[in-house]
C-alpha cells in the first residue's frame, strides 16, 4: 500500500479521508512506526498518532469516544448553551417545546424567565393560536411581538439552536443601536465628546441591558428603538422617527410612555404629537387583534400586581380584558 506524500509549505489545514485512512492502515497493519510514517508523508507525528488512536477507538481496540459520540456530545453542548440563553425552567410554560427541540438538555429549576416564551412565539409567529398553550399569559406575551418576529425573519426554519442564535443576535444588535442612539441624543443636548462616548458605552454595558440580553427579553430592543426615534425627532427627521417609534411599542408597549412624555413637552409641534399618536394607534390595533384571536389571560397573583410598575400593571390589566 502506498500513499502520496503531502506537499510541504506549512501545516495542511485539511486531509482527505482517503489519505488519513491509508496512513492509519500502514501504521496499524504494516507496523510502521508513527514517527517514520509521519515524516514520510509530511504529517506531524502527533497528528498521525491521533488518527491512529481514533481508529483503534472506532474498532473497539481501546476505550474512548467514537466520532459519532464526539459529534453527539458537541451537539448536546450546543443545545445546553442555547437553553441557557433562553433561561427555560423545568416547570416553565414553554418547557414542553424546549424539551422537544432540545432533547436531553437539563432545564433550570423553577419556571424560568421570559426568553423561553419569546422563543416559543418565534417558532410559529403566524400561528399564535397554536402557541398560546405554551405561554403563561398568551395575550400579554403576544402583545410584544417584535422580538419573535425579527428572530423568525432571521431563522424561519423553526426551532433549534439557530433560532436561539437569532434571538441573541438581535439582543446584541439592540445594545449597539441603543449605544449609538444614546450618544447622538447626548451630543444633541450639548454634551462633550468625552461624555457622549461615556453615555454610549453606559447604555451598552448597563446591568439592565446586559440582563435583557442574558434572559432574552425585549427590553433592550424596545429602549434602543425608542432612543433612535427620539434622536431622529430631535434632528428634524420626524417622519422617519415614526418607524422606530412604532417598532418600539410593538417590542414593549410600555415605551409608549416615552413618546407621550415627549409630546407633552412639545405640544406646539404636530410632529411631536404624531410621534405619540401613531405608535399608540399601532399598538392599540395590535392589542385589539390579539384580544380577539387569543384566549383571555389567567388572573395575576396579588403579590405580582403589588410589585409591578405602573406601565407593567396597565398592560397586565389590558391583557385580561
Amino acid at each position: 500500500m502506498s500513499i502520496k506524500k503531502k506537499p510541504r509549505g506549512g501545516r495542511p489545514s485539511k486531509f482527505p479521508p482517503e489519505f488519513r485512512r491509508d496512513a492509519v492502515a500502514m501504521v496499524i497493519h504494516e507496523s510502521r512506526p508513527i514517527a517514520d510514517m509521519a515524516r514520510a508523508i509530511g504529517v506531524i507525528a502527533g497528528t498521525l498518532g491521533n488518527w491512529v488512536d481514533q481508529e483503534r477507538i472506532e474498532s473497539g481496540e481501546r476505550e474512548g469516544l467514537t466520532l459519532d459520540e464526539r459529534s453527539a456530545l458537541a451537539e448536546l453542548r450546543t443545545e445546553n448553551a442555547a437553553v441557557a440563553l433562553l433561561q427555560a425552567g423545568e416547570r416553565g410554560p414553554s418547557a414542553i417545546i424546549i424539551r422537544t427541540d432540545f432533547p436531553g438538555t437539563r432545564l433550570m429549576a423553577g419556571i424560568g424567565h421570559d426568553g423561553q416564551q419569546y422563543y416559543a412565539i418565534a417558532r410559529q409567529p403566524m400561528h399564535l393560536d397554536r402557541v398560546a398553550r405554551y405561554l403563561d399569559r398568551p395575550r400579554y406575551r403576544a402583545g410584544r411581538p417584535l422580538l419573535p418576529w425579527l428572530a423568525w425573519l432571521l431563522h424561519p426554519q423553526g426551532g433549534g439552536p439557530g433560532l436561539v442564535v437569532a434571538l441573541a443576535a438581535i439582543g446584541a444588535a439592540s445594545l449597539a443601536l441603543g449605544g449609538v442612539a444614546a450618544g447622538v441624543l447626548a451630543a444633541d443636548l450639548g454634551a462633550s465628546a468625552r461624555v457622549v462616548s461615556r453615555v454610549a458605552t453606559l447604555f451598552s454595558g448597563a446591568p439592565g441591558a446586559i440582563a435583557s440580553l442574558a434572559i432574552t427579553s425585549p427590553d433592550a430592543l424596545a429602549t434602543a428603538l425608542a432612543l433612535t426615534a427620539l434622536a431622529l425627532a430631535r434632528r428634524g427627521r420626524s417622519r422617519l422617527a415614526l418607524m422606530p417609534a412604532v417598532l418600539a411599542v410593538l417590542a414593549k408597549e410600555a415605551l409608549l410612555v416615552v413618546f407621550v412624555g415627549y409630546a407633552f413637552t412639545h405640544l406646539k409641534r404636530r410632529s411631536a404629537i404624531a410621534l405619540a399618536a401613531v405608535p399608540a394607534l399601532a399598538v392599540a390595533g395590535w392589542w385589539w387583534w390579539v384580544r380577539t384571536a387569543l384566549p383571555g389571560d389567567p388572573p395575576m397573583p396579588l403579590q405580582t400586581l403589588q410589585c409591578a410598575p405602573v406601565p407593567h400593571m396597565t398592560t397586565i390589566l389590558l391583557s385580561c380584558l
